[in-house]
């Protein structure tokens, strides 16, 4: 996923990705990011971040008209059918490079963006997962896992 999110994230403005798994590496979309800085008190901003996310729901049967989808454990789960994708696009920013703002609003990150990925010392490159001026981790949203409860998975 570090891969895929890192050749997306270096991606032109205006490319789009469906992937069939969330990629939790990129982050927080910019809607998400902006919301984040609004309750902070900080302005709303293009640099945000890098992305705009949305998740759909196909109107196609996961056990009737993809069999490479795979089945769930339990057939009864109304969510069984579901079929679900990932859709990111990379946004306009005010530079090509792939950007993010710091949400501490006691950082100069809230104002100057970090630039989204870093090269390590053996050159590899990758996301950057903090500030460039105050260390912070960026904010990487977490898979979603399902709970179990008595009567099967709920979210």
């Amino acid at each position: 996923d570090a891969h895929i999110a890192y050749i997306f994230a270096i991606s032109r403005p205006g490319t789009v990705m469906v992937t069939l798994h969330p990629l939790t590496m990129l982050g927080q979309s910019l809607s998400v990011a902006n919301s984040v800085r609004k309750q902070r008190g900080l302005p709303e901003h293009e640099n945000a971040s890098f992305f705009e996310y949305r998740r759909e729901t196909l109107g196609v049967s996961r056990r009737k008209g993809l069999s490479w989808a795979g089945e769930r454990a339990t057939t009864d789960d109304k969510r069984a059918d579901d079929f679900v994708v990932h859709i990111y696009t990379r946004t306009e920013q005010s530079s090509c490079t792939p950007l993010f703002l710091c949400c501490n609003h006691k950082c100069q990150g809230s104002a100057t963006p970090t630039v989204a990925y870093q090269i390590d010392t053996d050159n590899s490159e990758q996301l950057a997962d903090e500030c460039y001026y105050c260390r912070k981790k960026r904010v990487v949203t977490r898979p979603h896992r399902k709970k179990p409860s008595r009567f099967g998975y709920e979210d």
